[in-house]
């Protein structure tokens, strides 16, 4: 082995690099200048005799030879730093941290009210920076330091990304209180024959929308919104019927002006996670993000945290 691989420095920048498949996207999640990312690939190459990366696009694909090498470099270095971590802390109390966070609408009414709390409490000078959730971009953007963590009600099947379940909730169906046809129960046949609102299926929540599609391909579908958190006022104002998480249900129904009623069909669980690295390759400050979540947002008062039982 070139006696270069043995500065732990080199060998984060590797996997940086090899996992984010950006020079940028590498010093971004390493915290360092893009300068000396380039200088470590230099000092790699030369090691190795081998170009390791090369560009592609608006990225870099792995040599064969750096491909060879990932799996064992990647293993002894989350291995040392699973050790590491031990001793390596934040302070938050005096640490000037900055997270940041991909939520959705939804989410931001769901958990920053539990979260904001206990980071003012608990880390007085940290910044806790929101982005809308991007689907598409959320394994990208933890592999290259974008984002520190994203909360997703979408199960998503990402590589090298830890999913931590936190809330369970079912899905109910919002009417306007004064719908001229639908009373305070709602039968499938009911729910076949009126309008509805569907939400984009990159927000999340599709199962239910396709469990109807396939029962009632007739099902007449008026709306199509980016956002679920507009959803209940346009419900409000016409006969449209729209299925929503009970959570975001039950704090429209305290403004008036809805029902809310069981789901006429047999349909799974909403289940929102937090998507973020394995606790050997998150810095400390993402470690200490992933506790505080993980304890505020399962706590029994907010209702997380235990899988359903099967809906009968």
């Amino acid at each position: 082995m070139p006696e270069a691989t043995a500065d732990l420095n080199l060998i984060r920048v590797f996997c940086a690099i090899y996992e984010s498949r950006s020079v940028t996207g590498a010093a971004r999640r390493l915290g360092i200048s893009q300068p000396s990312v380039s200088h470590a690939l230099q000092r790699l190459r030369t090691a190795y005799r081998d170009s390791m990366f090369v560009r592609s696009g608006r990225g870099v694909v792995a040599t064969p030879r750096a491909r060879e090498l990932y799996p064992g470099l990647r293993a002894g270095l989350d291995q040392l730093e699973a050790t590491l971590s031990t001793i390596d802390a934040v302070d938050p109390v005096v640490a000037p941290m900055r997270l940041r966070l991909w939520l959705t609408d939804l989410g931001e009414r769901a958990f920053l009210p539990i979260i904001i709390p206990a980071l003012r409490d608990r880390a007085p000078q940290a910044l806790l920076e929101i982005r809308p959730l991007v689907v598409a971009r959320v394994e990208s953007a933890l592999h290259r330091g974008e984002v520190d963590g994203v909360i997703c009600s979408q199960r998503l099947e990402l590589t090298g990304v830890q999913r931590s379940p936190l809330l369970f909730d079912d899905y109910v169906v919002l009417a306007a209180a004064d719908h001229p046809r639908i009373g305070e129960t709602l039968s499938a046949a009911e729910f076949a024959a009126e309008p509805h609102i569907g939400l984009a299926s990159e927000v999340g929540h599709a199962a239910p929308t396709a469990i109807a599609e396939a029962r009632f391909p007739q099902l007449r579908t008026v709306l199509h919104v980016p956002r679920i958190g507009g959803i209940p006022d346009v419900v409000r104002h016409t006969d449209c019927l729209a299925v929503v998480p009970r959570f975001l249900a039950e704090l429209e129904r305290r403004r008036g002006g809805l029902k809310v009623l069981a789901h006429p069909l047999q349909v799974p669980h909403a289940e929102t996670a937090l998507y973020h690295h394995d606790r050997s390759r998150q810095t400390a400050a993402q470690r200490w993000l992933t506790d505080l979540i993980l304890e505020t947002c399962r706590a029994p008062a907010f209702g997380g945290g235990a899988e359903p039982s099967p809906r009968m």
